[in-house]
């Protein structure tokens, strides 16, 4: 499995850039990565982003 980066040139965070979307959630993490830590400064990145972090208990309304 490879690691595909988040921030930066080819990141994930950009990939939606152009994208016509509403909210945008992160979802697919592992348990060591820094999204995880709602104090982190790859969370604020991805705030600032326009990203909301997933979180377990997490409810969506559609």
């Amino acid at each position: 499995m490879g690691h595909a980066p988040v921030s930066g040139e080819g990141g994930s965070l950009n990939a939606f850039d152009e994208a016509a979307l509403g909210r945008r959630i992160y979802v697919h993490m592992n348990n060591s990565n820094p999204l995880t830590d709602p104090r982190s400064a790859q969370t604020a990145l991805a705030g600032a982003s326009g990203w909301d972090i997933g979180h377990d208990g997490m409810e969506i309304t559609l």
